[in-house]
């Protein structure tokens, strides 16, 4: 294995989508040749094309997944929701990001509790994917794919 300093490589032959232009890895990389693991991606480049970018591979009773270099934010995320999915974990509003944050709990009852908190300065809108449930505050209920507005530097909680 070498590494190598750089300032930007595409990848190919990638396992997930990235947004045009976002699917590279950049300040540097290994030239990693797996033996056992799943090449994710490799380098689109012509004298490292051959050595894998990510990989993939079982690792005891779990996996293990290897960047060789430092992705694009969008590889990145493209990368963990790939894993997640595989996984099995519930992607509880995974496409929600900075500034609006999101919990869930289960209250004494034993009903699932969703926190939506919007850290900004505008008011966002948000669809909520799950089952039914009222908005503590207001009271009103949102069924899945119904749409809610959060105010700015607010909150709004759910019970399923």
């Amino acid at each position: 294995m070498a590494l190598i300093l750089m300032e930007r490589v595409d990848l190919k032959d990638c396992r997930f989508e990235t947004a045009p232009g976002e699917n590279y890895m950049k300040a540097w990389m290994e030239l990693v040749t797996p033996v056992t693991a799943e090449v994710w991606a490799s380098y689109d480049h012509p004298h490292w094309g051959d050595y894998a970018a990510i990989t993939h591979n079982k690792y005891g009773k779990g996996t293990a997944t290897y960047f060789a270099g430092y992705p694009s934010m969008e590889v990145m995320k493209q990368m963990l929701n790939k894993v997640v999915e595989i996984s099995g974990i519930e992607k509880d509003d995974s496409e929600l990001s900075f500034p609006v944050i999101v919990r869930k709990g289960t209250n004494e009852k034993g009903k699932t509790i969703r926190y939506y908190f919007n850290y900004s300065a505008s008011p966002v809108t948000i669809q909520y994917n799950h089952k039914k449930a009222k908005e503590l505050f207001s009271g009103k209920t949102v069924g899945n794919g119904d749409s809610f507005t959060i105010n700015v530097w607010d909150l709004a909680i759910f019970e399923e």
